[in-house]
């Protein structure tokens, strides 16, 4: 008998400039933590070319088991090795539980400063031959921006939308720089 349970858990995929798909899979189920299980983690073994995975202290997730206990406040470091100099896209391929819902997964390139909405579209890049294990990061709700002053918060939300950028702020912008 299936469990009925729902499953808080969704796939990103990376595909490569020859529309290769590689697929990752973050997992919010009873029994795991943060840190590495046998038993609900799978490690890339190799550095295989096109290759999206989560990161946790030494290794490197192909399938990443989280704490049941989600929280908005969490965080996912992704890395990503490429295999040329090339445009790249990562996207949501399936998103259950929570994040078929209400609950939004954000891709940070920590990198080019862009935080994009995955549960809206996909992320278009151009990145350079070789791994990086740091680019990008998982995050659940937008980020606070300072603004120039510093003295007044404004959330301001950047997705891609197809080929074009959406900026949404709660405050009228006078401009926007790159």
């Amino acid at each position: 008998q299936k469990n009925s349970e729902s499953k808080n858990r969704f796939w990103l995929t990376l595909e490569s400039p020859d529309h290769v798909l590689n697929s990752l899979l973050i997992g919010y189920i009873p029994g795991a933590t943060d840190g590495f299980e046998i038993d609900c983690d799978a490690e890339a073994f190799d550095n295989y070319s096109d290759l999206l995975y989560s990161v946790i202290p030494g290794k490197k997730l192909l399938i990443q088991g989280k704490s049941a206990y989600f929280t908005n406040e969490d965080k996912v470091t992704l890395g990503a090795n490429f295999f040329q100099n090339a445009s790249y896209t990562i996207a949501i391929d399936n998103a259950e539980g929570i994040f078929e819902g209400s609950q939004n997964i954000y891709l940070k390139d920590k990198q080019e400063g862009i935080i994009t909405n995955l549960s809206q579209g996909s992320y278009t890049f151009t990145a350079a031959k070789g791994d990086n294990a740091t680019r990008f990061e998982i995050i659940y709700k937008p980020e606070t921006i300072l603004a120039t002053g510093g003295s007044a918060k404004d959330q301001i939300i950047v997705y891609r939308d197809g080929t074009d950028f959406v900026i949404k702020s709660p405050k009228a912008l006078a401009n926007v720089e790159v």
